[in-house]
């Protein structure tokens, strides 16, 4: 037993200095191609469709990755899944947003968890269905996650919000404490929640735009990510909480 620990130390401190190397042993090094699925069986949920939506920088992906994608596939039949590169995000946001002010704030995005976060608000405002991040899962069958009548479905980190909701929240929201995540969710299309964080999201664009941040990732939380999300969904609850 203690030679299979010295063994797996030195494999890790292997991996940890010559991850190419490591990578090319055994065989995840990102080669191995991924598109899109269609769904098998039929998906007959009253709001919210049947599509997942995922992005990566490229359409190619580890060996182990690819595997596990396609075993979470295999486990939710009726979804049609859409794998975006960088590319198709670029010609996606050109295409449907290029007449919005957001398209300016996309194609200025410094850093690509930006453009990915813009992108995920967008296309599902305009299309609807699922998000997932695709080095993420959803445990449980995806159906399993939508009542019949479930229009919006948002959860949230183990991390909590530094500035508390108003009070009138607490009831309302699930863990109002709590920061919502936005690598995993559902809507509707044209749900207003994402219409109102898109809208968040210009109105705050001259607070960010030529300002050099000491923490470039807090502010991107800030701007496009979980702090602005989170900003949001408590906004949409307190003034439309029949949505």
């Amino acid at each position: 037993m203690g030679l299979v620990r010295i063994l797996q130390g030195k494999l890790c401190r292997f991996r940890e200095l010559f991850p190419g190397v490591a990578a090319a042993v055994t065989g995840e090094r990102p080669v191995h191609q991924l598109g899109n699925r269609s769904a098998t069986v039929p998906w007959n949920h009253a709001h919210i469709p049947g599509r997942l939506v995922q992005t990566n920088a490229s359409k190619r992906v580890g060996k182990s990755h690819r595997m596990g994608i396609n075993q979470f596939r295999d486990q939710n039949p009726g979804i049609d899944f859409h794998l975006f590169d960088s590319i198709d995000q670029d010609a996606y946001m050109h295409a449907a947003w290029k007449s919005h002010p957001i398209w300016q704030i996309y194609r200025d995005s410094l850093f690509g968890p930006m453009g990915a976060d813009l992108f995920r608000y967008c296309i599902l405002w305009e299309r609807g269905g699922f998000y997932l991040d695709i080095k993420s899962r959803f445990l449980a069958p995806m159906a399993s996650l939508l009542d019949q009548d479930t229009k919006g479905l948002i959860s949230y980190e183990n991390r909590y919000s530094n500035v508390p909701g108003p009070k009138l929240l607490l009831e309302r929201l699930q863990h109002p404490t709590r920061l919502a995540l936005q690598w995993g969710m559902a809507f509707t299309p044209g749900h207003l929640f994402l219409k109102r964080l898109i809208d968040n999201i210009v109105a705050y664009e001259s607070a960010y735009r030529d300002v050099v941040f000491a923490d470039p990732q807090a502010a991107i939380c800030r701007f496009t990510g979980p702090g602005m999300f989170t900003m949001t969904l408590r906004e949409h609850v307190a003034l439309s909480p029949e949505h």
